[in-house]
């Protein structure tokens, strides 16, 4: 362990066990990020300097490693930071003074020439001079040496902001205008140059970089112009042109452009929508044409903020948003289209649809996956700013794939929102880099490499026909080494560069191997004893059953089983931890690996099939009470059946399949449920000292229950004792014989006959002993006693109010024993004269009981005039049983007494003194029994 330290240290400067050229981001404000080639992971780096200007406009950073993911230096268009995040001397306020506006800038290595680097930047001319300083507007660069200031590098005094195009401050022709934010890099076809390309009108300007430096003299491309897509190239401001962005596709033949938007008619006013196209870029003679339309702008849905490619080229996303270009308050939506389609414009897919988002940016990252920077405005709740968004797979072809997760990395680790997601993201492209891949290849790392106990390892590159393999250690060819593996036995720090000689450009891997001797693990020889699946000694083994015990139970190891020694010394073809032996009995051999070095120890595993055999056993039961088959058994009442015969000190457990007992894999518990209606085999595993003496299967029989009603509610009338009623067991669709019955009373029968109220209980058995208990609720009713009726008469609204007793439940109806029937005993709007009440039982018909009832009243008129209808005028509702004693006095208007009516009789018949009275009003004084007096008229009519 002490040499593994001390060679670390050696180390310290020379590598970082990383990545590319694009490991690190900086961007604002102070955020960052570091992309772990080693592990594959994304970490938060807080130290940057980065922020933007002090309006708040785009302003693209650009950042540069070493080929081992070393931080060299970043800038923010402006100021270029060194690693340690401290100002380059003679670097500061690239193009101009003024930190206000809109700047890109891009960073390259320059070629054949280590330690030299080449910064692009752009100072962007805005709209009447509100966005820009005025001083050295477009496009120029500087020429980094990293061996100035002491090893941290600065821009060389007589290379710095060398202008390759630039416009005249002091014309008022804007058309002379050449320049914009727009700019990207692509590599040159030798693997040796670089194009950096920039755009403004209808025109490409792609400047060559070499070993030789920067060509001021760039290649350019007029492709259609604008005028085509009826937007105005002639006039209007020049700061609509430039703003956007350009991005180049991962393998350099494409190159997309978004242009946010376009000056309208007259100058200084806000801009039309804008528009994306895709053109095709010729790496070799630096010429762009071919453009496609991707997104022509319509309406205020449509100016374009950002733009990346998918990792494979087949995929370009974008962001659009509403309002005009520097408006920005405003709704977005996050787009892609399918760069593969036959129309590309039309294959266009929304990814979401949000409100009120700042300008975002888009950028690849060295894991494929595309980052956002996604800022929401919501009542300054800044929360969001502390995140970036992503898409985890953005080749896929399904959208719902896609994996789009917002607000997923966090990137203010101390909460204090110091470091925050704010516009732009560095533009790193991995076609200017050559490729990185991983030749270490042990699923640990892609930097490391143990050598443990003095064994020997292969670092692996990829195989490709016909190419160069050049193999380093410790900076030195190792001649002879010019295959793509590579055997090492010594520490070192080891690289391999690759020439595929077939037009791509060379491929690069860097492994650092190391000595460990104290990190091997224990490896346990082990045995498992299995059970047969039948009689040909072959059957399926749970080696993860000897995991602990080959590995001592150690923490931070991985064991693996391999069917040959050699295969576990090379780690090829793991075999499965469910395995079937292939002889009996069979050694296989375990790997336990170190998971922090990828040391390993290998040990033998003896693989022998039993010949020893358990008894079979069933288990019955009644079924829980569903009727649906299912029940819970107690699995341990079928151990002594299972053990029957055979050797003291047998274990039993239970499992769901044959295979399953015998992998030991979901084991039963005791009291377990069948899941099988009726009839379920289960399997029980005997082990003698934890090896499988033999597999037993366990028959689960549900037996049903008798189907009967389990509750019933009778009524016996009381005023029908003695006479009984009968209760029966109450078995549904079968016969009543087919079934024993045990009754509280003591009976045995299938039936009872009962005359006194009570709860009876019989317990109903099929021929399988199987039960349901059956509850009998004889409740007592009764024929019901009026005890009362109130009679409301002599008005315009009569009633008649019953009262009862008994132990019924009732309901009443008038004048009609057969109903209707209502369950209020209040009769209103009753007319006079004679009714009769009735009352009955609705439980269970114990009798009618009924009740003449008299309701007294006055008729309004009668027509004595010869014919048989209403001929006679008498007070209603008297009788020699209701109030006989009753006085009727008649008058005429005038007070005289005409008449004194029998109120037994027939009435009067409208003659005083044998003569027809006239029709008139006539007058009634009524005296009842009961001594109301009734008085009022009513009218004759001939």
């Amino acid at each position: 362990m002490k040499f593994k330290l001390q060679y670390l240290i050696l180390l310290i400067g020379f590598i970082s066990y990383g990545q590319s050229e694009g490991s690190y981001w900086f961007f604002n404000e102070n955020a960052g990020v570091n992309f772990n080639f080693c592990d594959d992971n994304v970490v938060t780096d807080t130290n940057g300097m980065v922020q933007g200007d002090e309006v708040g406009f785009e302003r693209y950073p650009s950042v540069i490693s070493d080929k081992y993911g070393n931080l060299l230096f970043y800038s923010d268009s402006r100021t270029i930071w060194n690693r340690n995040h401290q100002q380059f001397p003679n670097a500061s306020l690239l193009n101009g003074t003024d930190l206000k506006g809109f700047k890109n800038s891009i960073i390259l290595p320059k070629p054949n020439n280590p330690g030299h680097y080449y910064i692009f930047t752009i100072d962007f001319k805005g709209a009447n001079n509100l966005f820009d300083d005025g001083i050295n507007s477009g496009l120029n660069y500087s020429e980094i040496d990293m061996s100035l200031d002491n090893g941290l590098g600065d821009v060389i005094p007589s290379q710095k902001d060398i202008e390759l195009i630039t416009y005249n401050p002091q014309s008022t022709n804007e058309t002379i205008i050449k320049t914009s934010w727009m700019l990207t890099a692509v590599r040159g076809s030798d693997c040796n140059s670089y194009w950096i390309i920039t755009h403004f009108q209808s025109n490409f300007y792609a400047f060559k970089m070499d070993e030789n430096g920067v060509n001021p003299n760039p290649v350019i491309s007029t492709v259609a112009p604008l005028q085509e897509i009826g937007i105005l190239a002639s006039t209007g401001n020049p700061f609509y042109y430039g703003s956007g962005q350009l991005k180049s596709s991962p393998d350099g033949t494409k190159l997309a452009i978004a242009h946010s938007a376009f000056p309208t008619e007259i100058e200084g006013e806000y801009s039309t929508p804008g528009s994306i196209h895709l053109y095709d870029f010729d790496n070799t003679s630096g010429v762009i044409d071919n453009r496609k339309n991707i997104f022509i702008g319509q309406n205020d849905n449509d100016y374009p903020r950002a733009i990346e490619f998918s990792s494979q080229g087949n995929w370009l996303y974008g962001i659009t948003a509403e309002g005009g270009l520097i408006d920005l308050d405003v709704p977005k939506r996050f787009l892609r289209w399918d760069l593969n389609a036959d129309s590309i414009q039309n294959s266009i897919e929304i990814i979401e649809e949000q409100g009120f988002a700042t300008s975002d940016a888009l950028q690849l990252g060295n894991d494929n996956k595309i980052y956002r920077t996604n800022i929401i405005f919501d009542n300054n709740n800044n929360d969001y700013l502390r995140y970036m968004s992503v898409i985890t797979n953005p080749d896929v072809n399904n959208l719902d794939d896609i994996n789009y997760i917002e607000f997923s990395f966090l990137v203010d680790i101390n909460d204090d929102f110091q470091n925050t997601v704010r516009m732009t993201l560095p533009q790193i492209n991995r076609q200017w880099f050559n490729r990185r891949i991983d030749i270490v290849n042990n699923g640990l790392s892609r930097c490391e490499l143990f050598l443990c106990g003095g064994q020997s390892k292969n670092l692996v590159a990829m195989n490709i026909e016909g190419a160069t393999y050049t193999w380093f250690q410790d900076g030195q060819v190792l001649n002879g080494e010019t295959g793509f593996i590579l055997e090492v036995t010594t520490p070192g720090f080891y690289e391999v560069f690759i020439e595929p000689n077939d037009g791509r450009c060379p491929i690069e891997g860097n492994a650092t191997v190391l000595i460990s001797t104290e990190d091997i693990p224990v490896a346990n020889d082990a045995s498992i004893l299995q059970c047969d699946d039948d009689t040909d000694n072959v059957t399926v083994f749970n080696l993860s059953e000897v995991t602990e015990v080959v590995s001592n139970a150690a923490d931070g190891v991985q064991v693996k089983f391999y069917e040959t020694f050699s295969n576990a010394q090379n780690e090829i073809a793991p075999i499965s931890v469910n395995y079937t032996n292939t002889s009996n009995p069979q050694i296989i051999y375990a790997v336990v690996k170190n998971t922090d070095n990828g040391c390993i120890n290998i040990s033998e595993v003896t693989l022998e099939v039993s010949s020893t055999t358990a008894n079979n056993a069933i288990l019955e039961d009644c079924d829980m009470g569903e009727n649906d088959g299912l029940t819970t058994f107690n699995l341990s009442d079928a151990n002594d059946a299972i053990t029957a015969g055979l050797p003291d000190g047998l274990t039993i457990s239970y499992y769901p399949t044959y295979e399953d007992a015998l992998l030991e894999s979901f084991p039963l518990a005791t009291n377990f449920s069948n899941t099988i209606p009726y009839a379920q085999t289960v399997y029980a595993r005997v082990e003698n000292d934890n090896a499988c003496y033999g597999i037993s299967e366990i028959q689960l029989s549900v037996y049903e229950l008798p189907d009967v009603e389990p509750e019933e509610t009778l009524y016996y009338c009381l005023n029908t004792a003695p006479d009984t009623i009968t209760l029966t067991g109450g078995v549904i669709g079968d016969l009543p014989n087919n079934y024993s019955y045990e009754w509280s009373t003591g009976a045995t029968t299938t039936e009872i006959d009962v005359n006194e109220p009570g709860i009876y209980t019989v317990r109903v058995s099929n021929t399988n002993g199987c039960f349901v208990d059956r509850t009998i609720t004889v409740i007592a009713s009764n024929i019901a006693t009026i005890t009362n009726i109130q009679v409301t008469d002599a008005t315009f609204n009569n009633s008649i109010s019953v009262f009862v007793t008994g132990e019924g439940i009732y309901e009443f109806a008038l004048d009609n024993p057969i109903g209707p029937y209502q369950e209020s005993p209040l009769f209103e709007n009753v007319s006079f004269g004679f009714h009769t009440v009735y009352v009955r039982d609705i439980k269970n018909d114990c009798g009618i009981v009924e009740q003449l009832v008299s309701v007294i009243g006055v008729p309004k008129f009668f027509t004595p005039n010869g014919d048989t209808h209403n001929v006679f005028w008498n007070v209603k509702g008297i009788s020699a049983d209701f109030q006989p004693n009753t006085q009727v006095l008649i008058f005429d208007r005038y007070g005289k007494l005409l008449i004194e009516v029998d109120p037994l009789g027939s009435g009067w018949d409208g003659t005083f003194n044998g003569f027809d009275m006239p029709t008139n009003d006539y007058w009634y004084v009524i005296t009842l029994e009961d001594g109301r007096i009734l008085k009022g008229h009513f009218t004759l009519k001939r």
